[in-house]
């Protein structure tokens, strides 16, 4: 499949193929590619955890605090 990039895009592209970090349109396409999709996947996990948060299915922070600290060995500050 062909597709013509806008003029902005291409040129964004070839700066980043300039760099020397990318050989190809496809290699900065791909990559962009890849930035994209963790950012949704980021952003999904956030809005899950504002949900959770929200509708009270949270763990206190001093009892994570204490499962880690038993999990690893720590003993608690005095």
């Amino acid at each position: 499949m062909s597709y013509e990039l806008s003029q902005d895009i291409q040129q964004r592209v070839e700066a980043q193929i300039a760099t020397g970090a990318y050989r190809s349109r496809d290699e900065v396409l791909r990559e962009a590619m890849d930035a994209l999709e963790l950012q949704n996947a980021d952003i999904a996990a956030i809005a899950a955890g504002i949900e959770d948060e929200r509708a009270g299915r949270v763990t206190p922070i001093a009892e994570v605090e204490q499962a880690m600290r038993e999990k690893f060995g720590i003993s608690a500050k005095r």
